[in-house]
């Protein structure tokens, strides 16, 4: 995987572990599901980071799905 928030994600595994990940990777999925990103919305700008916003936050929730995913499927190997 290439994308710049890739090492995002492994350090937050490293961090949460993956239990914690898993958490989240579901809790991703209940708000994608519903389109529901309010909440994401109102957290955006705590993270810090000038430009930060939702697009941002989708797109590291769509690399961290993808993160589970391919974890999942060397599980099933």
């Amino acid at each position: 995987m290439t994308s710049p928030d890739y090492p995002t994600i492994m350090l937050y595994i490293e961090i949460e572990g993956i239990n914690g990940f898993i958490q989240l990777i579901k809790e991703i999925q209940v708000v994608k599901d519903n389109n529901d990103w309010a909440y994401f919305e109102s957290i955006a700008g705590d993270f810090g980071i000038e430009g930060f916003n939702t697009i941002n936050l989708k797109v590291m929730a769509e690399v961290a799905m993808n993160v589970y995913h391919n974890i999942s499927a060397e599980g099933n190997n």
